[in-house]
């Protein structure tokens, strides 16, 4: 039986405040950093930038970017973690990752932590 961890903290956006530096995640790849100019109940500012505090995601109403449909983020945001972070599985069992059971056997061919179960 397979389960997922957790794979790293998710920045509470609502702790956010003026003055805070955040990094904008450029197409998911390109950081670049920003001081937060303003933030209401729904929107983080960033000088132009607005980002949706509910997801990180950056708006943009002219090229169509709500904060969910977006080509930006904040990063360690959750739309950040979504995207970069696929889910990770774990042995319920010995709590060995998925490529931990692949990549080591012991002589019997099971894997390296004696769990004998079948990978879903």
């Amino acid at each position: 039986m397979w389960q997922t961890k957790d794979c790293g903290s998710i920045m509470n956006l609502s702790e956010i405040k003026t003055e805070d530096k955040i990094t904008r995640m450029i197409c998911g790849t390109m950081p670049m950093e920003l001081k937060v100019s303003q933030v209401t109940e729904d929107f983080i500012y960033c000088g132009p930038w607005k980002f949706l505090r509910a997801s990180g995601g950056e708006v943009d109403e002219d090229l169509g970017w709500d904060g969910y449909n977006t080509g930006s983020f904040i990063k360690d945001s959750p739309m950040f973690k979504e995207i970069q972070k696929p889910p990770t599985l774990f042995c319920a069992v010995c709590g060995y990752s998925e490529a931990e059971h692949k990549k080591v056997t012991i002589d019997n061919g099971g894997p390296i932590c004696g769990c004998f179960h079948q990978s879903q």
